[in-house]
């Protein structure tokens, strides 16, 4: 029966106890929302009001009021 159910994507290799390690992917600003950021967390967890350090130029900047998974709404073909 496993060799019939074969996933599609990989598990998540990621460990959740590790140093927060995120690529930032995509950023907008939204007039209600502000700057929306759009990471791909690779190790650790990304908590609302936590201290996050750019490694492409050192700054620091802390999270924001809000952290969610983005879900893109499924839509059908044609």
């Amino acid at each position: 029966m496993k060799a019939l159910v074969k996933p599609k994507f990989p598990s998540p290799s990621g460990m959740v106890e590790a140093p927060l390690k995120a690529l930032l992917v995509d950023s907008w600003y939204d007039s209600y929302l502000g700057v929306v950021v759009l990471v791909r967390v690779r190790d650790g967890i990304l908590r609302k009001g936590q201290r996050v350090r750019f490694m492409s130029s050192g700054m620091t900047r802390q999270v924001g009021k809000r952290v969610w998974d983005f879900h893109p709404k499924r839509g059908g073909c044609g």
